[in-house]
């Protein structure tokens, strides 16, 4: 050995790095928090708080949905966002005239930045194909109100 040459260590080699354990430990947190979000945002999960809501709104107000699920994309962009299909809210109040709405896709939002500092969650509420129908006809009610 002439003495320009240094003598090689082993720790400088690279199949005795720990970049194989730090890959592997990111795997398996990457699939624990992947597998929880999953859990955490489920169509039932979602569609279970959705009725839990639905059901506050008035005691004369029937509503039903097909599904409803969190969506984190709309396209390629990144948008959180709760959305409703097939939803349906009905009433068989005379004095509302009997109105049915029905709604094909209610999109609902969610701003993170309201989430983080205690605000309103959702701002804006979109929705795509609405259909009011009155079922019934005019009638004045708080006439019928005053005589009771």
């Amino acid at each position: 050995m002439s003495p320009r040459q240094r003598p090689i260590s082993d720790k400088h080699l690279v199949t005795e790095q720990a970049g194989m354990r730090v890959l592997v430990i990111g795997l398996a947190i990457s699939f624990f928090l992947g597998y929880t979000l999953k859990s955490a945002l489920s169509p039932a999960r979602v569609a279970a708080q959705i009725e839990k809501a639905a059901s506050h709104i008035h005691k004369d107000i029937k509503v039903s949905f097909a599904t409803a699920e969190v969506s984190l994309a709309d396209g390629i962009l990144p948008r959180f966002a709760v959305v409703i299909t097939k939803a349906q809210m009905e009433s068989a109040q005379a004095c509302w005239m009997a109105p049915l709405l029905e709604i094909d896709e209610i999109r609902l939002p969610i701003s993170i930045l309201g989430a983080i500092t205690g605000r309103s969650v959702v701002k804006t509420i979109e929705a795509d194909n609405v259909s009011l129908t009155l079922r019934g006809n005019m009638k004045d009610c708080d006439k019928e109100k005053e005589l009771a």
